[in-house]
């Protein structure tokens, strides 16, 4: 035997229905950062910090957590905010396209952690502790 299911719908006007859906669409100018570490580089890596640094990083890393990204575009390039970093003197990995804007915020006094933003994660790719990444 089978079972009839009734549909239980409102009845719409032709407007309603023609509507178009709506889409949510999220401007990550207004979601705090997340950080990753998919794609950092084995020379210039964290684990070639010292405790110092580290522990600087940890300190940027939740100064940094507790703004959004529209915040931290009006920080200046030497306190929270970031700047854009062309010519790195080191090959990229392989998921960076000619087309991934690299971006370098300071972690410890003016070292840069090096990496790219996508939607509201920033990809940590390097650290560049003793400034031989790129001309500074």
């Amino acid at each position: 035997m089978k079972k009839i299911i009734k549909n239980d719908y409102k009845k719409t006007s032709r407007s309603t229905i023609l509507k178009q859906p709506e889409t949510n669409t999220i401007n990550y100018d207004n979601e705090r950062p997340v950080f990753s570490f998919k794609f950092l580089h084995s020379k210039y890596s964290i684990e070639s910090c010292t405790n110092e640094e580290k522990l600087s990083f940890l300190q940027t890393m939740y100064n940094l957590s507790n703004l959004t990204w529209k915040q931290i575009k009006q920080k200046p390039r030497h306190g929270l905010g970031f700047e854009k970093i062309n010519n790195i003197k080191c090959q990229l990995p392989s998921q960076i396209t000619d087309d991934v804007k690299l971006i370098a915020f300071r972690f410890y006094g003016n070292a840069p952690m090096i990496g790219y933003r996508k939607s509201d994660i920033f990809h940590i790719i390097f650290f560049d502790r003793d400034f031989t990444l790129y001309d500074h």
